[in-house]
């Protein structure tokens, strides 16, 4: 008979137990930053009383630090991701800093191991796209009690660390509004699952405006999949075999869109005379789509220098600050709308 696991005590548990924030905990048991003596006590007293235990991530110094940046990405095969870890190494070249560049492969227990490798690598700091909104917050919470993080584009929930990202909220309305202005009056939606920060920023978004601009959308026109080609044919493969089929589609990501498109190639119909489609993050890949890919441009110049920049400045500021820095996105329109 096989023994019972034994239930490790998470920094989330002793928040919980001692009704205060993941970071107020993070901040009480590294010793860093500025707590009341009430809530450290109590964080003190949950922690003794629920067992915890300091994990891998205490053998990795603040103190102790190299010319290294270390960078988690959910994947390497989404070109937005690979574009940006380009873009970000560009950067922190001039100022002497090498790259580490790791993939989680969507995976929050993968991400966990490649971030506690990086960290016990004596990495200066870590940028890093969280695997889920919710179990990624564990792994970024400790993480940044031991070194400079700064999440970009998906976050985690909590409000534990720097972050880096486009206004998706505006990239949506940029993208509903454009549709419509071409007359359309129905539209429907193709992302991935809301464990994903932005797919989930995303899809309310374009609900709301959808809303506000008198477009009719359905449950059975918003499909959550997997974040690749494969899922956007899959989903386009679902939306016509039922006969009903939106005007328009907006994709959370240009990947997703390139899958649509050949999908619907495929299923005879003509883009953008019977079907517009929209992308999502202005790859390489949306100008050369036949037809060319509607889609929003995302800055990543603009994006890995405030990531540096944030890193750069980790020190200066307060330790329980937290910034959010919010980047303007950029409608770009072509053939496929």
């Amino acid at each position: 008979m096989r023994a019972k696991a034994e239930h490790r005590v998470l920094i989330s548990d002793v928040a919980k137990a001692s009704n205060v924030s993941i970071a107020t905990v993070s901040r009480v048991l590294t010793q860093t930053g500025r707590v009341n003596q009430e809530k450290r006590e109590r964080v003190l007293s949950a922690a003794k009383a629920l067992g915890y235990k300091r994990n891998p991530f205490a053998s990795a110094l603040r103190s102790r630090r190299t010319d290294t940046v270390g960078m988690v990405m959910p994947t390497l095969e989404n070109p937005f991701f690979s574009s940006l870890a380009k873009y970000f190494e560009k950067v922190i070249s001039v100022d002497g800093f090498n790259l580490v560049l790791c993939s989680s492969e969507g995976d929050p227990t993968v991400e966990h191991d490649k971030v506690v490798s990086l960290l016990n690598h004596e990495v200066s700091g870590i940028v890093i796209s969280p695997a889920d909104i919710e179990k990624s917050t564990e792994t970024i919470s400790q993480a940044s009690a031991q070194a400079m993080v700064v999440q970009v584009d998906q976050r985690v929930s909590s409000p534990i660390s720097n972050w880096v990202g486009i206004n998706d909220d505006l990239a949506m309305k940029l993208i509903v509004s454009h549709f419509r202005s071409r007359g359309f009056k129905t539209a429907g939606f193709i992302g991935t699952h809301a464990t994903d920060s932005s797919a989930a920023d995303r899809l309310s978004a374009f609900k709301k405006h959808c809303q506000a601009e008198g477009i009719i959308t359905k449950q059975s026109w918003i499909q959550l999949g997997e974040h690749n080609m494969e899922w956007g044919q899959a989903a386009i493969e679902k939306i016509v075999s039922s006969g009903d089929i939106p005007r328009a589609l907006a994709c959370s990501s240009d990947m997703i869109a390139l899958g649509a498109l050949n999908a619907i190639r495929t299923a005879g119909l003509n883009v953008p005379e019977e079907i517009a489609i929209s992308g999502f993050d202005d790859t390489a890949f949306a100008k050369v789509a036949r037809p060319s890919l509607t889609t929003i441009h995302q800055p990543y110049s603009e994006i890995a220098s405030e990531t540096w920049h944030l890193l750069h400045s980790h020190d200066s500021r307060p330790s329980n600050a937290v910034a959010k820095i919010l980047l303007t996105p950029r409608l770009v329109v072509r053939s496929s709308t």
